[in-house]
């Protein structure tokens, strides 16, 4: 079954999409649920999510992430968007979503940003 797989990384959760290539309306709901749950049981750690499987991402998706960012400020947890392909940048970037959500490119992009983060 498709779902999110989460794995610690010293400092912070790598969340990967598994099985979910398309992040649409039937998804959107109950991934965006999963997501703010881990938030809301974390320890504070910052979540790095991982879209290298993630081919196609609805507006339903996009306010899902909202949500989760608004939660990630509440909470002083650090959000940081990962591996977007080409088009899932293209889309972000139309939306102006690469303004409000931090978009990262690279191991050494998050290990700044957590940086960042402790300072």
């Amino acid at each position: 079954m498709p779902g999110l797989s989460v794995s610690p990384q010293g400092g912070f959760l790598m969340v990967e999409f598994d099985g979910i290539p398309i992040l649409n309306a039937l998804v959107a709901e109950r991934t965006g649920h999963k997501l703010r749950e881990l938030v809301e049981q974390g320890n504070g750690e910052a979540i790095v999510l991982d879209f290298s499987r993630v081919q196609l991402m609805t507006s339903g998706m996009i306010g899902e992430f909202m949500k989760l960012q608004r939660l990630c400020e509440e909470k002083g947890v650090k959000l940081l968007f990962f591996n977007l392909s080409k088009e899932l940048l293209d889309v972000f970037k139309v939306c102006r979503l690469d303004k409000v959500l931090k978009i990262v490119t690279s191991h050494e992009a998050i290990a700044k940003e957590l940086a960042k983060r402790k300072n």
